[in-house]
């Protein structure tokens, strides 16, 4: 699993994690996420999902592959990186929820934004029908997203909507969430498509760790714009320097 050192204060120090969304670049260091964190005291360390940029599938990737795949890179990480804390974006929020179910020993805190704990029957039809070669050629952005991906970007497409079922690997078990001590926080656009607040808020609502935000006109890709971008910041700063 590829990443980017966006901050470095020394191995072994705590370290957040920042999590891109599906077949989206890694978070760059200019990014609100990146410098909101990098003024705070931890390395910070954008990641590459597998699948995406040069660490391209050459097959069509099951959920419980793409997770193996995964965790086994975030095992390669922590080798050298006290993770303390994961921040992801829509399929990098999914993910920083399973970490923490797999890893609850290791993490303080994991937001997740504009992602859910589950996906819905009419949400998967939803995003199985945006992410595919016709959309993005539609949208003009096929030939755009080739060129970083490389020709494999044809492989991931067609694994994204298997990743994206209510039996789906990449979900956690929300009873294992509730039964640790890591500190979430969901973000949720109340526009959000393929997350839709109120279908997913009453299903984490009852979790004593969890917390909740609702950002007001915002859909699934709104929440980083110039609209909402310090809203979205000002709820991660305040959920992390309130008390536990």
């Amino acid at each position: 699993m590829e990443y980017e050192v966006c901050k470095e204060i020394g191995e072994h120090e705590p370290t957040v994690l920042l999590y891109h969304g599906a077949t989206m670049p890694k978070i760059p260091k200019h990014h609100p996420l990146s410098r909101y964190f990098c003024g705070l005291p931890y390395n910070v360390i954008s990641v590459q999902l597998p699948g995406h940029g040069s660490q391209g599938f050459d097959k069509v990737v099951s959920a419980s592959e793409f997770l193996e795949i995964y965790l086994d890179g975030y095992r390669n990480l922590k080798r050298s990186y006290q993770v303390q804390g994961i921040v992801g974006i829509s399929l990098g929020g999914v993910l920083a929820l399973k970490t923490a179910e797999v890893f609850y020993q290791d993490l303080q805190f994991v937001v997740a934004i504009g992602a859910g704990v589950t996906v819905f029957p009419r949400e998967a039809q939803l995003i199985s029908q945006f992410f595919s070669e016709e959309h993005f050629r539609r949208a003009g952005l096929y030939k755009t997203l080739v060129g970083y991906h490389g020709e494999e970007f044809k492989y991931l497409l067609q694994s994204i909507p298997r990743w994206f079922s209510q039996d789906s690997a990449l979900f956690p078990d929300m009873e294992l969430l509730q039964n640790q001590l890591t500190r979430f926080l969901l973000i949720l656009g109340d526009q959000d498509q393929p997350f839709p607040p109120q279908k997913i808020v009453p299903l984490v609502s009852r979790l004593p760790n969890f917390s909740t935000v609702i950002i007001e006109n915002c859909d699934h890709f709104g929440y980083f714009s110039s609209q909402h971008a310090e809203n979205v910041l000002q709820h991660i700063n305040r959920f992390l320097t309130s008390p536990d």
